[in-house]
């Protein structure tokens, strides 16, 4: 359908999406009673064409801009704030990818073609019981062995925000030759990935942020996408900062403080939510 996708300027598709929501609230209060995904809040997103927006114009998205992002993000959360929550992951990371654009060139086109028609959904396992938040600087236990060809990923991710309905799983691990981080792309169903459904919350309790666990887990070599030091979950802390800097270069913290506040529990506050989740 890819409805929003479709609209050449912001208004025009921020009344879309407001057609799209209509139902959101409904569904996620019918979930709320049996603590599961509102998966038809999901689909109706990515069926409209919203997982692509933040894509530059040359892979099929539009490229919108960070104040935009967080507008519309503001529409669904006034709606349904673990709705908001759940796409807000992948729409952070596809906005990241587009502004930094730190992929391998072929894998960027590729995967961005099957978000752009499919609605593929990508988000960061990066959270560990032992270490907590990773912008705490804790060191991963999830280990990657080079076997040469391939790589091997071994450990657990808690708090995987959306698991079940996602496609990609964007994997930070300790590479074990080395002892830097790797960001790993695994794909849903790849052998010896197992979701262990036990999320179990009072609050935010469906958005499905179940464990990861990853038992000889094999992928290509092309699989790595960065391996440095230090390197921390991809989009923790990006928006905050392209928002203080970029849209609102004069009064960056004025813009920022304003926002209403679920926003800031859905957008710019999630990883203070997953130090804690």
């Amino acid at each position: 359908m890819l409805s929003i996708l479709h609209k050449q300027t912001a208004e025009e598709r921020m009344q879309e999406l407001l057609l799209i929501i209509k139902p959101f609230a409904e569904v996620g209060e019918r979930h709320d009673q049996t603590q599961t995904v509102p998966v038809e809040n999901i689909k109706a997103l990515r069926k409209s064409g919203y997982t692509a927006l933040p894509l530059e114009k040359k892979v099929g998205g539009q490229h919108i801009s960070l104040s935009e992002l967080i507008s519309l993000q503001e529409a669904i959360a006034t709606a349904d704030g673990p709705t908001a929550l759940c796409i807000g992951w992948h729409m952070g990371t596809m906005y990241q990818l587009a502004t930094e654009k730190n992929w391998p060139a072929t894998t960027y086109e590729r995967i961005a073609k099957e978000v752009v028609e499919n609605g593929s959904l990508l988000n960061t396992a990066a959270t560990e019981k032992s270490t907590g938040s990773p912008t705490r600087g804790g060191v991963f236990t999830t280990v990657a062995k080079d076997l040469g060809s391939r790589w091997l990923l071994n450990g657990t991710k808690t708090f995987t925000t959306l698991a079940e309905e996602l496609d990609y799983f964007l994997l930070l691990a300790t590479v074990e030759e080395s002892s830097q981080t790797g960001l790993f792309l695994v794909p849903k169903g790849t052998a010896g990935v197992d979701i262990e459904k036990n999320w179990d919350m009072m609050s935010m309790g469906t958005t499905g942020s179940h464990d990861l666990h990853l038992k000889d887990v094999s992928i290509p070599k092309e699989g790595l996408f960065e391996c440095k030091q230090g390197l921390a979950c991809p989009q923790h802390g990006f928006c905050i900062y392209q928002l203080a800097t970029l849209e609102s270069p004069n009064q960056p913290c004025k813009r920022l403080y304003n926002l209403p506040i679920h926003i800031h529990q859905t957008v710019l506050l999630e990883p203070f939510h997953s130090f804690h989740k």
